[in-house]
């Protein structure tokens, strides 16, 4: 069965077929071990998680403990998830010749109108998404492949692409802000975004995100919540030792940015939704104090779209206009990061109280 499989989605059998046999493989997995079922309620829809035995949930629930609820009304999109070293199934299929994977995991020949399908090969994982049915299927082969930027943002891919037709793209950004609104924290990996959200916390602000969240343009721009994750480089770490103990992957210190769950150690300071009030474009100066700066939104808009999209599969044109949109309906700023932590939380607060 495996091998005729794999030679029929060579010869680009038809992405529902695939998607049907992951489901099968799924099923298979599901009737050998104990499933369970987790709900959340992600900007006002609701999500169900099926695992099929028990190595994967311990990994991907964490990041999304802030929005569980109960497993009662129906969900909105139902994702099946299993892996193949515990339960013993393998997929029908589970690689690709090179050519047929795009640069950011789409599998050419195995996506329509109707289903999605992109590999991640660093970890040997598969997300395939039925638009029609509202059914997502995850599949790694080991839980020891599982990357620290999957524990930190479970299911991006699926959910990313599930959302985004409901007008939420996800978003490459930070979130942070008070009672008034908040900031979206712009940057390419390394600006500092991940730093600035820390002090934030630290200083007694709202958490909505570390480097992802979801974009609502409606009345006003608002940001939601998605992950509680903030990941950092161990050297950054040392200028935040009070959360040392929060890390929860300190076994992996010189191979991975270290995770920490920000619902498990501020829950109080985590905000589901908040307006938007302003785009910060980080910039680390060296220098002691923080201080904004004027920036062109061009600028803005570039280094938005881009960090964004490098990282998700299969990105439509509607994310980059509705980042467009937010772009030049919001004020923009750099933010001038400097040395002294203290100082950053005072700049952000004192721009949404002259915006809102």
């Amino acid at each position: 069965m495996i091998s005729s499989a794999r030679q029929l989605v060579a010869e680009n059998l038809d992405p529902l077929t695939v998607f049907d046999s992951f489901h099968a493989a799924y099923q298979t997995a599901a009737s050998r071990c104990k499933t369970v079922a987790y709900s959340y309620q992600i900007a006002g829809y609701r999500v169900r998680l099926y695992f099929a035995g028990p190595a994967l949930p311990p990994l991907l629930t964490k990041a999304l403990a802030h929005l569980a609820i109960p497993n009662e009304a129906p969900p909105d999109l139902t994702i099946y998830l299993w892996e193949s070293e515990v339960t013993g199934v393998q997929p029908p299929v589970h690689s690709w010749p090179p050519d047929q994977i795009g640069l950011r995991g789409e599998i050419a020949g195995c996506s329509n109108e109707r289903i999605l399908t992109a590999t991640q090969t660093d970890a040997r994982a598969v997300s395939i998404l039925d638009r029609e049915r509202n059914l997502g299927i995850y599949w790694i082969n080991s839980v020891e492949s599982l990357q620290v930027y999957e524990r930190a943002a479970p299911l991006k891919v699926l959910l990313h692409w599930w959302l985004r037709e409901r007008n939420l793209p996800m978003i490459h950004a930070g979130a942070v802000g008070t009672k008034k609104g908040a900031v979206l924290l712009l940057g390419k990996t390394g600006a500092g975004k991940s730093t600035t959200t820390l002090a934030c916390l630290e200083a007694g602000l709202f958490f909505i995100s570390d480097d992802r969240c979801l974009l609502e343009l409606g009345v006003e721009p608002c940001a939601y919540a998605i992950y509680d994750s903030a990941k950092l480089h161990p050297p950054q770490m040392e200028r935040f030792p009070h959360l040392t103990s929060a890390v929860r992957n300190g076994n992996q210190l010189n191979k991975e940015k270290l995770l920490v769950h920000v619902y498990e150690i501020a829950p109080q300071q985590m905000a589901l939704r908040l307006p938007l009030r302003a785009l910060l474009l980080a910039n680390i100066t060296g220098k002691l104090e923080t201080a904004l700066s004027p920036v062109s939104r061009m600028a803005v808009l570039r280094d938005f779209a881009t960090s964004t999209l490098v990282y998700q599969p299969g990105a439509a044109q509607s994310e980059v206009n509705q980042m467009a949109e937010a772009v030049r309906r919001l004020p923009c700023y750099q933010i001038n990061l400097g040395s002294d932590l203290s100082g950053i939380p005072r700049v952000i607060c004192d721009l949404i109280a002259d915006s809102a």
